[in-house]
Parts: structure tokens; sequence; C-alpha cells
């Protein structure tokens, strides 16, 4: 007798192939048949012909400090999510000397908008070094399952003190120490190491983030670490401002390693699409090579959801709002109901933040592919009314809860099609939702679920998706891009990580800030619809949306192979 057996399903396998019907057996949290099951399971579902897909793996997110004192984990574990991967963007907790956690916080408040005050009440910093962090990590119940990466930032502080965090070069003792600890941290089971390239990570005084202008023998000093494992990887986020230049050390380091550079295809410009193109073709010659470059693409334009107790909106630099702007929400939202603060605001020559034509109301079912007529200029064009006074009247409604999509990067061309034409470019993988991440100014974890409703099925401005196509691209795609051959399919001797999902029902929900991170912190929180079951290791995390409580997840140490055929 089986542990459980989902019948009925149509089954979504990850592999591409097209649906069939049929069964799934589970014994021991490991899936142990697929097709038809004869034998009877001590716990039966009948899928009744719903969606059984695997659970999905999401490679970017910045769950570092939050992984400590949220096992849940919902803003991904709601939307299908088994497994994450954390550590990215040169971005961490850990390792960190006794005294450096203040710095640590700092970096994580000014690039991933996680507030210190919510940091320090949720972390008691009881490690130092990255096997120490691993250690704890360990010792923790989850609902799902975490894999990690170790991070330039830490690690050059680590090592090098003040002189990492003004960006000094490396000396050749410092490359040698940071490459040992990267080695300590493989060993002990982190997946790779990455780095930050780019110039929009900075600190609160306007400077780049600790290795932003690393040297190139740096950054190959330290890859040299990978060299012999079996699953380490190593991931750059990067203005590519030169990109041949440095896709030129990264085909380097893959070869001289063996092992897989993946980076960013981050549209900052018009003409990044060219240029990320090139990078394809590229990533395409350098194969030939030997080289394993991995371009990850994200889903939806580089965006923000803007409201009045977001980070940004578009009033956020009027001096009158500044005047009431540290108020508690419930207060300074009465102050901004008020005639007379409105009349002042609006009466500020400062421009808003962002461009109205670029802004957009936030439906009861989000659109992040919204035509240039649902714009808010367009709507005030249309009502004859001032720009900046419908904006403000429109952030007002819902009791202070209206959003504004703001898409700042990646939304030129007014659709998505270059999204696309990335996404289903070979070799590519799905990225960028950065879970835990930008707390006030996005909520793209729900990422799994947006592609499931809106990619393979209500997308009327262009081409969609097969359900076959998503499914795959977001578990065994993203899961065989980080080392992880056991999961993201179902397949006899694979994880039983598996979703249940109701295909008409699936979408997303509105966006709204939530009060309940440590120290009263808020994030923006997008809840899903249409599960209508996941589990973790065969055990059942989520029980139509509702968390069971159930706490299978655990931390993966290092890669994972394929179970052989039978």
């Amino acid at each position: 007798m089986y542990d459980l057996v989902i019948r009925n399903g149509k089954i979504i396998d990850g592999s591409g192939a097209p649906a069939f019907t049929g069964d799934v057996a589970v014994s021991d949290g490991i899936i142990r048949a697929v097709g038809e099951v004869a034998q009877p399971g001590t716990r039966e579902i009948d899928a009744g012909g719903h969606l059984v897909t695997p659970g999905f793996v999401d490679v970017h997110t910045h769950y570092d400090g939050q992984i400590i004192w949220d096992p849940q984990l919902e803003s991904s574990a709601l939307h299908g999510v088994t497994t994450i991967m954390i550590g990215n963007c040169g971005v961490g907790v850990a390792p960190a000397r006794p005294g450096a956690e203040k710095l640590m916080m700092k970096v994580l408040e000014d690039v991933e908008d996680i507030p210190v005050d919510v940091l320090n009440a949720g972390i008691e910093w009881n490690w130092e070094s990255f096997p120490e962090y691993l250690d704890t990590l360990d010792k923790q119940p989850r609902a799902i399952d975490v894999a990690t990466q170790i991070a330039h930032i830490p690690l050059r502080c680590y090592v090098m003190g003040e002189r990492g965090l003004r960006n000094e070069p490396a000396s050749e003792q410092d490359i040698e120490q940071m490459h040992d600890l990267v080695k300590e941290a493989l060993e002990a089971g982190a997946l790779g190491f990455t780095t930050s390239r780019t110039e929009l990570h900075v600190t609160g005084d306007g400077q780049v983030v600790p290795g932003t202008v690393a040297k190139v023998d740096e950054l190959a000093g330290i890859a040299r670490a990978l060299k012999g494992t079996e699953g380490g990887i190593f991931g750059v986020v990067s203005d590519f401002k030169e990109w041949r230049t440095e896709m030129d050390w990264m085909k380097q380091i893959s070869i001289d390693t063996g092992r897989p550079v993946y980076y960013l295809v981050v549209f900052r410009e018009p003409g990044d699409y060219d240029k990320s193109r090139e990078q394809l073709a590229y990533v395409r010659e350098a194969a030939k090579e030997g080289a394993q470059l991995i371009p990850h693409v994200p889903t939806r334009p580089i965006n923000m959801v803007m409201g009045f107790d977001s980070t940004y909106h578009p009033f956020c630099w009027h001096a009158g709002f500044a005047e009431i702007a540290d108020l508690p929400y419930p207060q300074r939202l009465k102050k901004l109901q008020d005639p007379e603060v409105r009349k002042k605001i609006l009466g500020d020559p400062q421009e808003l933040f962002g461009d109205p034509t670029m802004m957009f109301p936030q439906e009861e079912v989000p659109c992040y592919e919204p035509t240039a007529d649902k714009s808010v200029a367009a709507q005030a064009a249309r009502e004859g009314v001032d720009v900046k006074e419908l904006t403000y009247d429109l952030m007002l409604q819902d009791e202070g809860r209206q959003m504004l999509f703001y898409p700042v990067y990646g939304y030129d061309s007014g659709d998505l099609s270059v999204q696309k034409e990335f996404l289903e470019a070979e070799g590519t993988v799905v990225s960028l939702a950065d879970g835990g991440a930008h707390n006030c100014i996005l909520a793209d974890a729900s990422t799994p679920t947006y592609m499931l409703s809106y990619w393979t099925r209500d997308r009327e401005r262009g081409e969609r998706f097969t359900v076959e196509q998503v499914v795959k691209m977001q578990a065994a795609d993203t899961a065989r891009a980080i080392g992880l051959g056991d999961r993201g399919m179902l397949g006899v001797g694979m994880k039983a990580d598996i979703n249940i999902i109701d295909y008409d029902k699936i979408q997303i929900g509105k966006a709204q800030l939530r009060y309940d991170l440590p120290a009263n912190g808020k994030r923006l929180f997008q809840g899903s619809q249409g599960y209508i079951a996941t589990f973790v290791s065969g055990v059942l995390t989520y029980d139509a949306g509702a968390a069971t409580g159930a706490m299978p997840g655990r931390l993966v140490r290092g890669n994972r192979s394929a179970p052989r055929a039978h």
C-alpha cells in the first residue's frame, strides 16, 4: 500500500510532453508510480481531471534573512513553489564577523528594501561562517525546501573589512582567502557563488555595493573553488555596458572550472533588446568551446507597485508629503484625505516620481501587459482632469489601498513580446521573482501562478505558451539549472513535490500591503487561488490554499542527481 495515491489527474509531468490522464503514487516522500496505479494508498485523493504538476522551483529569491523567522514563506509557497534558492545578486547574510551584523542589515535595507528594524527584530545572529549559517537553517522547520549560494558582498566584507566595503582592489591574499571560504561553503552544501556588477545596487550613501567593480582576477580566483565540484554554479547580475568583455570572462570561468555561469537578462533601455539577442548568440557560440552560460529571464517588466504607503510613489518627493511621511499610515491617510493637505501636495511644482503614461491602476486581477489607453495619463486626458490630481485620487481609492503598476524597464514596446521571445529561447531559465526582496516595491513572487494563468490561458495580446511548456519552464528547467536533478518532474524515483491545480480558477490576487514582518514591518503580498493541494516530499503543506502547518521542508545541501531509470 502506498502512502498517497492521487487519482484521475491531468498529469503534466514537467518533461514538456503532452498531458495525460493518470495516477501518481507516493511512499516515503518519493514518487513510486505514475500512470495507472492499481494498488491502494493509505490516503487517496481524486484529482477529478485537475492538473497534477511537479512543485515549482524558484531559482531567484532573497529570503536570506526572512527564512530565519518565517517558516512558511507564503509569498512563494502560496504559488505552488516547493523549492527556493537564496543568496542571489551577491547579497546574503553570511559569513559575518561578530559586530558586522549592522553592515549586512544595512546592505539588505539599501539594496533589497528590507528595513534594518525588521531584520534586527527577526534575526538572531548565531553564526559567523557560512557553514554555521547552514547549520542554523538546517535546524529550523519550514514548509518548503531551501537551497543556498554564498554571496560576494558579505564574503568581501568578511575578508577585507572596510577595504571591501570601499571596493578597493583585492590582494592575492584576499582572493585566496575568499576562494577558501567559497570552497568551504560549497563543501558544506552551498550550490554556488553570486556577485553583483550593476549600478542599480547601491548603498545608502550612493556607493555601489562591494564587489561591483571587482577585477577579473578576483572573480576568477574565487571561481576556482567551483572546479571539480559536481554542482557548483556562478551567478552574475551585471549592467553589461561592455557586454562582450563581461561575457568573455564569464565564458572563460565556465571553461576553466567546467561549471555553469548564469546571468540575469535585464532590459534597462530599448537598445538592451538587441544587445541581449547578441548575448544569446554569444551563449550558443560559447557552448561550442565548452562553456555553459545560462541566461535567466524575468516573466514581467522590472516594475514597481506604488501606493501611498509603499516605498516609492508619485508624490514621495513632494515637500507636502514629506511633512506627513513618518506618520503611521492610518493617520497619514487621514491627512491625505484632508483637502488642505491635498491642495498643498498638488500645488508643489515637483514633478511626479515616474511617468504617468506608464502608470496603470491595479485591476482586481492585476494585468502586467496593459495597453496605453489604460494609463493614468490616458485616463486623465479622456476625463479632462489634471494628471496629478487623478493620480492622487486614484491612490486614495479603496481606503487608500489602491496601487499603481509602473513598469520601469522592459516595457518600451508596450507589450510582453520581448519577454516571450527570451523565455522561449533555447537554454534560458525563468527567473527574477525576487521573493523576500523589495518588500514595499514589487510582488513578483507570484510569478509561477501568473505564468500558468496569464501566459497559457488569459493572454490576448499575443501568442501564449502551452501549460506543458510553462510547467517545464518553472519546474524541470529551473531545477536542472541549479543542479537539483531529483525534483521538477513527476517520475518514478523523483522527490514527491506535487501540485494539484484547478486550471479554470488558477489566478493571482491583487497586490496589497501587509504589516506582518517583525517590528510590525510591512511587505507587498499577492495571494493566489486555484491551488487545490501542494505536497512537499509527499506531505500536504497547502490544502485549498490554506497552510496545513506541516513542515516537511529541508535545507538542500549540495546538488542532487536524477534517479536512475528502472
